[in-house]
């Protein structure tokens, strides 16, 4: 499958990403999560998260047998133990003092989003229960600032049917110190990458401008698309796609818009959502299928590299009239 993306007006890019079906005997005039069937359609980037290195296992040796009749005799030292009476708790490089194994530590109340211990967050503020002791050090990281914003563009499908989709980029997550963690997105337990969707109608009339889950519960919304992301867009962490095909001829005109989000799951069940910031100067990426041909149409270096099955799709979709 190809897809065009269409950026601050002229620039294009390819996009793979993961997009869901909605059901094709559905006239697509609004969004409705009953739908969605949930077919996943896309995923290339599906071993990144299940790939497993395997490792060769070593041979077998069978040792000659001695001809000698000497005593074995029974190794009466005690191994060394590999348990550290101290833990020390090093948060962003710096030492913050020493606990007793199995003891607890209270975090400190400083970093916005809150502190990564191993594969697990914790709130600002909160304890860490249970500490092991096997390595000798806790270290944790901070989770200070997400910088996020919505791709100022769209893609279209060029092949199959027809579908438009939208790029959300997370572009640094830094902690206290200012160190990039960006990484800590592949721990897919904690944080989950998801974008909402709508027609420009529904952010208009029903949402009030107001693309959230808040905002969504609040006035009792069903005409929406909530979609999870599987993989990152060009093995990019933190940039990911997501969006909406089988879009009937009649709404190749319709206006679509998203919205990018992650969901940070803390220990104990608590939750924190961070949404993608709209482009400063562009605002909201409300895209066509239309308007994003005509606009590959209008950049000659994008438009003639494609195949002539390809412009033919590009210019069907561009010459549409309702």
């Amino acid at each position: 499958m190809k897809y065009k993306l269409v950026l601050v007006a002229i620039t294009i890019m390819a996009l793979m990403s993961t997009f869901v079906y909605v059901g094709a005997e559905t006239e697509t005039t609004s969004l409705s999560p009953g739908d969605n069937p949930g077919n996943i359609i896309d995923n290339p980037w599906a071993h990144l998260f299940t790939t497993t290195p395997t490792t060769t296992p070593e041979p077998t040796t069978t040792e000659e047998p001695t001809t000698t009749d000497v005593p074995t005799i029974p190794d009466t030292t005690t191994p060394e133990s590999t348990t550290a009476s101290v833990v020390t708790v090093v948060i962003d490089g710096v030492d913050c003092g020493t606990v007793q194994p199995g003891g607890s530590f209270t975090l400190p109340a400083v970093a916005r989003y809150g502190y990564l211990v191993g594969d697990k967050l914790y709130k600002p503020g909160s304890t860490i229960e249970n500490i092991s002791s096997e390595s000798g050090t806790l270290a944790i990281d901070s989770i200070n600032s997400i910088e996020m914003e919505m791709a100022n563009g769209a893609a279209i499908r060029i092949d199959g049917l027809a579908g438009i989709r939208f790029l959300t980029q997370i572009k640094s997550i830094k902690t206290c110190d200012n160190r990039e963690v960006k990484n800590c997105l592949n721990n897919t337990s904690v944080f989950k990458c998801k974008t909402l969707l709508v027609t420009s109608e529904t952010y208009f009339d029903e949402l009030s401008e107001e693309l959230t889950l808040e905002e969504i519960e609040n006035v009792s919304c069903t005409n929406y698309l909530n979609l999870e992301n599987t993989g990152w867009y060009k093995d990019v962490v933190g940039y990911y796609c997501a969006g909406i095909i089988n879009i009937k001829q009649a709404n190749w005109t319709r206006d679509f818009v998203a919205r990018g989000y992650i969901e940070m799951n803390f220990e104990g069940g608590d939750e924190e959502i961070e949404y993608a910031d709209f482009n400063a100067t562009a605002g909201p990426p409300f895209r066509n299928i239309k308007g994003v041909a005509q606009a590959i149409k209008n950049t000659p270096s994008e438009y003639n590299a494609l195949t002539e099955d390809e412009k033919a799709r590009v210019d069907t979709y561009a010459s549409y009239e309702d």
